[in-house]
């Protein structure tokens, strides 16, 4: 029994490493996009959040199917959640801004998005530092379950930084939306049940178990969307295709056409997103 569960947990924390080794692999088989950076970034950041509705999803996994060693894996699908985004905000701040502190401090003081996903990682830091045996016993279980409570907050949002930085397609980060809605729907529902008085019936005759099936329904549908790969937005302009005329300002402020730069053999166009975008 005790060889069988050691290696189940090892295999479930290979699986969670897998994100990883592919992102390596493909940084050096080149095979990310011409912005290797944002697909680092996204992807890191897309894991974590994925991993921190896994948590969220043991508990009603474990009441539908009565499996209660699931509870085993919580701790470290929510490990592996502050990994990744740790991956994700370290991805940023040294390959994004250079590690340059009054840069860091401006975007996540301007940039909503960069707000609401700079506080979800803070409220992930006390969760995983007390997330030991030890740290268990010293807080102890009361405490414990109120301080790691702030899981739900960090979900939101990372949910909501998610839906900020998208703007246009906003597909997916509604779906973890309504995957997050459920997970908390059906903690609400549960609490509202704990706390009936003995004896005492509403009209209501669908079960927790049945909420359960239900919720666990929605995420088999959805699943498909959510491991499916980022949808590429249509945007910039493609090779071969001809530019529209345009008339911008160069970093002198001077206002430019194409004409006005192009050379004898072409012309190489940078655009750059100011602080505010």
């Amino acid at each position: 029994m005790i060889l069988r569960y050691g290696f189940s947990k090892v295999a479930v924390f290979l699986l969670c490493l897998v994100p990883t080794a592919w992102l390596i692999f493909a940084a050096l088989t080149d095979q990310l996009s011409a912005n290797p950076i944002k697909d680092i970034t996204e992807e890191t950041g897309t894991w974590a959040l994925r991993l921190l509705l896994l948590t969220l999803a043991v508990t009603p996994f474990r009441k539908l199917t009565g499996w209660n060693e699931v509870i085993r894996y919580r701790r470290m699908f929510g490990l592996y959640a502050f990994f990744y985004g740790f991956l994700h905000l370290l991805t940023y701040a040294w390959l994004d801004q250079f590690f340059s502190i009054p840069d860091i401090v401006q975007d996540v003081y301007k940039r909503p998005f960069i707000t609401a996903g700079f506080s979800a990682f803070v409220v992930m830091i006390p969760l995983a530092i007390t997330s030991t045996k030890k740290r268990i016993a010293r807080l102890g279980g009361r405490r414990w379950q109120l301080l790691h409570r702030l899981t739900y907050v960090g979900a939101i949002a990372g949910v909501v930084h998610y839906l900020w930085l998208v703007k246009a397609d906003t597909e997916r980060p509604l779906i973890y939306g309504l995957l997050l809605s459920i997970l908390l729907g059906f903690r609400v529902l549960q609490s509202l049940r704990s706390n009936r008085p003995p004896g005492v019936r509403t009209g209501s005759t669908v079960s927790v178990r049945h909420s359960t099936l239900l919720l666990l329904a929605v995420l088999l549908f959805t699943s498909p969307f959510l491991l499916a790969q980022n949808p590429q937005l249509d945007v910039g302009i493609k090779v071969g295709e001809r530019i529209p005329s345009f008339k911008l300002s160069d970093q002198n402020g001077s206002l430019r056409d194409f004409n006005s730069v192009r050379g004898p053999k072409g012309v190489v166009l940078l655009f750059f997103r100011s602080a505010d975008w």
